[in-house]
């Protein structure tokens, strides 16, 4: 984790980024509506980990990231931590 960055249990990695395979798409989903789905390091590092190991997995023909909310999509990195 990086430094100044605390987590609960409502924003753990596994929650602020969301995975899931379903009918042979992996579906990353971006869920931290306090920052506007900016991605922190915690989450760059999630979302690395996750396409990294659909490498070599055939359950999954494609990716789809996508975001919760309404407003927009993700404005980048979360530059307010580490």
């Amino acid at each position: 984790m990086a430094s100044g960055e605390n987590l609960t249990p409502d924003d753990s990695p596994e929650d602020m980024v969301r995975f899931e395979i379903r009918n042979q798409v992996a579906w990353i989903t971006i869920h931290n509506p306090e920052k506007g789905n900016a991605i922190s390091p915690v989450m760059r590092d999630r979302m690395a980990s996750l396409l990294n190991g659909l490498n070599g997995r055939f359950e999954a023909r494609a990716v789809v990231i996508t975001a919760t909310g309404r407003k927009l999509f993700c404005p980048g990195a979360d530059i307010s931590v580490g």
